[in-house]
């Protein structure tokens, strides 16, 4: 697909375990409680995330959905400040 998903997550409790997910999976951890990851377009990981955190008792403080075209990345890599 050309579009990638972005899923920034917060969560309440440090050491929350994200192996179990889907290894297409890439996870970028921010903090101890707060991660990113990117995905295929076709692919919400929203309650696969919601279940997981449900299993090691750790609440969701936050979380959002971001979707990025192949066209938004060039922009992106192309821009030159002003």
């Amino acid at each position: 697909a050309a579009d990638d998903t972005l899923s920034s997550l917060e969560v309440e409790k440090a050491g929350l375990d994200l192996s179990s997910l889907d290894e297409s999976i890439s996870i970028e951890t921010i903090s101890a409680t707060r991660f990113d990851l990117k995905t295929g377009s076709d692919k919400d990981i929203r309650r696969a995330l919601f279940d997981l955190c449900v299993e090691q008792d750790n609440a969701i403080l936050s979380m959002t959905r971001s979707t990025f075209t192949l066209e938004d990345i060039f922009r992106k890599l192309t821009h030159s400040p002003a």
